[in-house]
């Protein structure tokens, strides 16, 4: 999926056989910033300790859970309630979709917005027009409202359509905001809303079934130090705090949305939810951040447990830099340094006009108890 600083990349470049080597020399494996997932489902997969992972977001644990509570592949014969729930889905999708031909004009936008202001669906009241086209919003609500309900099955196919809406959004990278109209954007807009969203689920469910953990584990939505109360001696933590000064919900509030599946109102430009509705960090709070981060590490080091923190190396918006880290961390840890090359979404984060992604060094600090 769509992930700013996702570590998808680097854990082909060095990171993933260090969390293996360490993790194995360990008892347990904590991911207090879990995110996309991709961090906990490596570990989960690649070694046989269990991953105990969270985050603020739900649709994070939604994803991470997805793969932690199982400890095996999804069977054939299992398969056929996806296949079902896809199959009834698809009738009554199309029962409800709309004959808007796609065309590359204000007017298709604005259509789709008229259509979607009109349902009584959660999703496609919400975000049609805006994120998804009315046909794609409708498929996003038909599915989720008949989601299966024992589990494993409900889980994956809730993940399937976080991903789904993660590839299909007309975004530029999150849901802050959703493409304009001018020429460009649209552009933008008719290649997202081509793209149909049961294709992504089916894909995603073929992928993710053939995935499990070796070990069991669980994730929570839950703040990092009270995810870590149940930390041991002999645990590991792997730590990818926030470098955004905004809030990560204000970019993931659509998926947060599928995820919480409740009512939702929401306004303004980027359709968003009331702030009482959208978590915030003191990590992402420039005059709390170093604190926060001060306070996580002696929390780890008080429980003599070890930990992998990942930082870019530069200034970024919440006030903290890789050098930072890295002397709050030699406070409370011997400290092992390596730098691994890479490209990460800076969010703004060095005060520069700056495309998206731009290629940027994230710092890598092996943190051993004293």
């Amino acid at each position: 999926m769509k992930y700013m600083g996702s570590k998808k990349a680097m854990l082909t470049n060095g990171l993933g056989e260090l969390l293996v080597e360490q993790t194995q020399r360990s008892r347990r494996f904590f991911d207090p910033f879990c995110g996309s997932a991709a961090v906990s489902w490596f570990v989960a997969e690649n070694t046989d300790r269990k991953v105990i992972a969270g985050d603020l977001q739900k649709y994070s644990v939604e994803l991470a859970n997805s793969i932690l509570q199982r400890d095996r592949a999804i069977s054939d014969s299992e398969s056929i309630i996806f296949k079902e729930w896809i199959a009834n889905g698809k009738k009554e999708i199309q029962a409800l979709e709309i004959d808007l031909k796609i065309k590359k004009t204000k007017k298709y936008v604005t259509e789709n917005k008229r259509w979607s202001s009109k349902s009584s669906f959660n999703i496609t009241n919400a975000y049609g027009g805006h994120y998804f086209s009315f046909n794609q919003a409708i498929a996003f609500d038909v599915l989720l409202n008949s989601l299966p309900q024992a589990e494993p099955f409900k889980s994956i196919a809730l993940a399937s359509l976080i991903e789904a809406a993660s590839n299909c959004v007309s975004s530029p990278g999150h849901t802050a905001q959703p493409f304009g109209t001018t020429d460009k954007g649209l552009d933008a807009i008719i290649e997202a809303w081509k793209r149909d969203p049961l294709v992504y689920v089916k894909r995603t469910i073929e992928s993710i079934s053939l995935r499990h953990a070796n070990s069991i584990g669980n994730s929570f939505v839950s703040e990092a130090n009270e995810l870590l109360n149940d930390l041991h001696e002999g645990d590991l933590v792997f730590l990818d705090p926030p470098y955004s000064g905004v809030h990560y919900s204000r970019f993931y509030h659509v998926l947060e949305t599928i995820s919480r599946q409740t009512k939702v109102e929401v306004s303004g430009k980027g359709r968003y939810p009331a702030p009482d509705e959208r978590p915030r960090s003191d990590y992402s709070l420039k005059g709390k951040s170093q604190k926060a981060v001060e306070t996580l590490l002696f929390q780890i080091s008080n429980k003599k447990a070890s930990a992998i923190l990942t930082f870019p190396s530069e200034m970024c918006s919440n006030g903290l830099s890789g050098s930072i880290i890295k002397d709050i961390s030699s406070r409370y840890f011997r400290v092992k340094k390596e730098i691994i090359k890479g490209k990460f979404s800076t969010l703004g984060g060095n005060n520069e006009n700056r495309p998206a992604r731009q290629a940027s060094t994230e710092l890598v600090l092996l943190l051993e108890p004293k």
